[in-house]
């Protein structure tokens, strides 16, 4: 679960570094191209086209370039537009996978590491006592775990690392106080095996001769070595004082006795063990008439056996001579030896009970699992007592690898935006004065902004002080507006004769006029400054004083040039209405048709003092 945690939050940082690299990848990629059309104008090139300006940063603006170029994107000149578009394209489209780029780039995989883990140390407490039943658990979790890690059979464990911790068996990390040198018999049928009837059940060595046969005689030399025995089975009821064994497994124990010489309190020795589970299939035992669990040890088997087979583990377990505490070793002479049987009783016997309730074959465990699970019960006496202490282990660690291609690529793209920043920098910095001065402009809101520029430069000398990028682009406004210090858009009349141009009548040259005049496009405007307006009204005030000021402010005079053959004849009572708004009454208009005969007799100046006494439409 640990593994699956880092190899995500992995994959999660990956995926950040790709977007990220993308981003700034984009951002790079384009100022290389607009430094690259700015150092032809800053070298003086003349006419440099727009398009060697323009550098597209995202697909919008990429789309952009499509709606306005069209099939023209493929053009020679435009070579650079599209390189920069597929680009961008290939670049977004990374950004967009990058989760599954990052995924599919990385390969969880486990490494041994040192790391300090709990363990469990060895003490003496009360081990020549023993005493460990119905463990289980903790049996079969240090099993696995010494299974896991490649615990050796060839000694016992001064300490217990925690079974959740997947640590690893590293040789020069452990300095064992007990090493063991064992042989191992693999499983041996015996046959034409007979119970005499003359030994009970709880003593399998008397009880079966074959099997006792089986031992070198000096094991049984009982001055020298305690034997103990137990049994798990399954039992089947044939009559009255008489039932039938179908599965019977023995654990049978032999080591040097630990009464002799105290052996059992000083622990320094070296102890010869003998491990062995013998099977036995369907054979008869007798029984007294008393019917309690006390009764077994009066069960007396008898006659053939069906199937027998056996295997052994016989090690001879040596303590090294000096250890630097003799509290904290393991302490294997004990006495209770009867619970070491037991414990092997009790670990097996609900699969013997499974495999024999479904008619299969029972067999034992092999000779090394017989000593795996000898190193596990040790284990578990000796750190009954023992409090978690911090050792320096190796362990499996889940490793996050990164594909070889992946990482060089990362690597690349990393080195080239640093170049393209660089380099992007280096050119601001070096070409300075130059960028202010001819105001190259970078994107669209520097577009913007040099518009609003281009427009506001009368406003710029009034107070000789150049404004802000950021003036510009909070002062200026886009759209139809009212220019400052003029009233309102209204309509003026104009007359003129009925035949006066080119035949057309006045209404249709009325409303074609006022048609040209009323769909200006719109502009940007730049809100003059406090400087700004106090100069406007100064000007204003110097109109109202001059002699013309009257004409200036009320209206402008209409120059109409008129195109009329019979102009000798033009009736001068008949007039045709124009109406053209007052903006673009502040410079005469001339209305030149497309005829080039132009008498100046034909032409009709109105003034605006002379329009305001006629009632308007």
């Amino acid at each position: 679960m640990l593994g699956i945690i880092r190899a995500t939050v992995v994959q999660a940082a990956l995926n950040v570094i790709i977007s990220v690299l993308g981003t700034i990848g984009v951002w790079a990629f384009s100022r290389y191209w607009w430094q690259r059309g700015s150092t032809n104008v800053l070298h003086g090139k003349c006419e440099v086209p727009l398009s060697a300006l323009l550098s597209l940063a995202s697909p919008g603006e990429g789309w952009d370039a499509i709606r306005v170029l069209r099939k023209k994107i493929f053009a020679k000149e435009n070579w650079r537009l599209l390189f920069q578009l597929c680009v961008v394209l290939t670049v977004t489209l990374a950004c967009m996978f990058a989760g599954p780029i990052a995924k599919v780039s990385l390969r969880s995989t486990l490494t041994i590491q040192k790391d300090k883990i709990q363990v469990l140390q060895s003490t003496k407490g009360d081990g020549y006592l023993g005493l460990r039943l119905d463990s289980n658990v903790e049996w079969n979790d240090t099993m696995q775990s010494l299974d896991q890690a490649g615990f050796p059979y060839d000694q016992l464990l001064d300490y217990v690392p925690f079974a959740t911790i997947p640590w690893t068996y590293i040789i020069h990390e452990w300095d064992p106080t007990w090493r063991a040198e064992c042989t191992y018999r693999e499983e041996t049928m015996l046959h034409n095996v007979t119970a005499t009837g003359n030994a009970t059940i709880e003593n399998p060595l008397d009880a079966f001769p074959a099997y006792r046969d089986s031992y070198d005689p000096s094991w049984l030399d009982r001055s020298k070595y305690r034997i103990e025995a137990a049994f798990s089975s399954e039992v089947v009821s044939a009559g009255q004082q008489e039932l039938i064994f179908k599965d019977t497994l023995y654990w049978v124990l032999v080591q040097s006795d630990p009464r002799v010489d105290d052996h059992m309190y000083t622990n320094n020795e070296t102890l010869q063990l003998s491990l062995s589970a013998f099977y036995a299939h369907s054979f008869t035992v007798l029984t007294t008439e008393d019917a309690t669990q006390a009764a077994v040890s009066t069960y007396r088997p008898i006659g053939s056996v069906e199937k027998s087979s056996f295997v052994r583990t016989e090690c001879n377990i040596t303590r090294k001579p000096e250890v630097s505490d003799p509290e904290a070793v393991p302490w294997i002479w004990t006495n209770d030896t009867w619970s070491i049987t037991h414990a092997y009783r009790t670990y097996w016997m609900v699969a013997v009970g499974e495999k024999s309730s479904k008619n299969l074959t029972v067999t034992p465990p092999t000779p090394q699992e017989l000593f795996r699970f000898y190193q596990a019960y040790m284990a578990s006496v000796n750190t009954y007592y023992s409090y978690p202490s911090i050792r320096k282990v190796s362990v499996w660690m889940d490793t996050v690898q990164l594909s070889t291609i992946i990482l060089i690529m990362v690597v690349l793209l990393v080195l080239l935006e640093l170049w393209l920043a660089g380099r992007y920098f280096w050119f601001l910095r070096r070409h300075k004065t130059g960028l202010e001065t001819m105001c190259i402009p970078d994107g669209k809101m520097e577009w913007m902004i040099r518009a609003a520029k281009l427009e506001a430069e009368e406003l710029d000398d009034i107070d000789g002080k150049s404004p802000k990028d950021r003036d510009y682009l909070h002062k200026a406004s886009f759209g139809n507006i009212v220019e400052a210090g003029l009233p309102p858009l209204e309509l003026a009349r104009v007359y003129t004769s009925k035949n006066s141009i080119s035949g057309s009548t006045s209404s249709t040259h009325g409303r074609s006029l006022s048609k040209k005049t009323l769909q200006n496009p719109p502009k940007i405007h730049v809100r003059p400054t406090k400087d700004h307006e106090k100069g406007i009204e100064k000007d204003l005030s110097n109109l109202e004083q001059s002699p013309n000021s009257a004409s200036s402010q009320n209206g402008v005079s209409f120059t109409v040039l008129l195109d009329d053959k019979n102009s000798s004849s033009r009736d001068q009572s008949s007039h045709e209405n124009i109406l053209i708004p007052l903006e673009e009454q502040s410079t005469p208009k001339r209305l030149v048709p497309e005829t080039q005969n132009v008498d100046p007799a034909d032409t009709i100046t109105a003034v605006d003092n002379e329009l305001d006494e006629r009632k308007p439409i």
